[in-house]
């Protein structure tokens, strides 16, 4: 038996199959199948999740991209239309003998679309005296009607915080006249610290967009501002320096060196403000029955 077992270790394995010794079976060679089959299967799913991984990868790095340019973009349209203060003192003043008692306090901003704004303040809108607020504004590019829009938003607003003014709908407005050429002006009230002034705001409407000036004047308390006052107090606006504009600085030197002059002319109202009154009942018609 020993000597039988020697023989048959001692055949070649490939006379073993072919002798037919040794041949898996018909489950083995179903096993093997399966498990190729399993090992590809494996194979396709590491595959498949390794791309998946690297596609959420490449996806959150596009939306981080993405993100971090609209917050760069953000950041930068807000640094381009925010207003910064210069150390500077206003290009202008105003000449006039009542102004000159009172305090003065002066601020230079400057920002992207909003342009140059040079602003004197006369007095303060809670004293009892006189007060007028004025800015001399220069847009960055004259003509372009989305600077003007962007600086009277903003006027708007710093008047706003400064004081708080209520003007009713169809308060009297007065037109003005001075050697810069015209100016608008309306009556109204602020409100400031408890007190009730009467004002008058006041708008540029120069031959040019290169330059504007706006502001308010108010009088003593309870005593209502003269626009003839205002008028030849604008009329009193010198220079002391070069404006960083140089077609606003041309302008208003050449206007200067014509001769004073101020007027005022109230604003005649054309439109029918008169409220009318319901008829009585007695007016009303009644229903008929006859029809016609």
């Amino acid at each position: 038996m020993s000597d039988f077992a020697s023989r048959h270790t001692s055949v070649p394995k490939s006379r073993l199959a072919i002798a037919g010794v040794d041949r898996p079976g018909p489950d083995g060679e179903r096993v093997d199948q399966y498990e190729d089959r399993y090992k590809n299967f494996v194979s396709v799913v590491r595959n498949t999740g390794t791309l998946i991984r690297f596609a959420f990868y490449a996806a959150g790095l596009l939306a981080f991209g993405l993100i971090s340019l609209s917050i760069s973009r953000v950041f930068n349209a807000v640094s381009f239309y925010s207003v910064n203060a210069v150390d500077e003192v206003p290009s202008f003043r105003l000449v006039d003998g009542e102004l000159a008692r009172l305090s003065m306090q002066a601020k230079v901003t400057n920002g992207g679309m909003i342009g140059r704004i040079e602003t004197r303040h006369y007095g303060q809108p809670h004293d009892r005296n006189t007060n007028l607020t004025i800015t001399l504004t220069m847009p960055p590019k004259a003509g372009t009607g989305t600077t003007n829009t962007f600086a009277e938003v903003r006027n708007a607003l710093a008047m706003s915080a400064y004081t708080n003014m209520t003007s009713g709908y169809g308060s009297p407005r007065h037109d003005l006249e001075a050697m810069f050429g015209p100016v608008r002006a309306a009556e109204t009230r602020i409100t400031a610290d408890g007190l009730i002034k009467p004002c008058l705001t006041f708008q540029s409407r120069f031959a040019t967009e290169a330059v504007r000036l706006e502001g308010s004047y108010c009088e003593a308390t309870g005593a209502k501002p003269s626009p003839y006052r205002l008028a030849c107090i604008l009329d009193g606006l010198m220079l002391d320096a070069r404006l960083a504009s140089a077609e606003a600085d041309a302008f208003l030197r050449g206007r200067m060196a014509q001769r004073p002059y101020c007027t005022s002319t109230p604003v005649s109202q054309t439109m029918d403000t008169q409220s009318k009154s319901l008829s009585p009942p007695s007016r009303w018609s009644t229903p008929s029955p006859i029809r016609r």
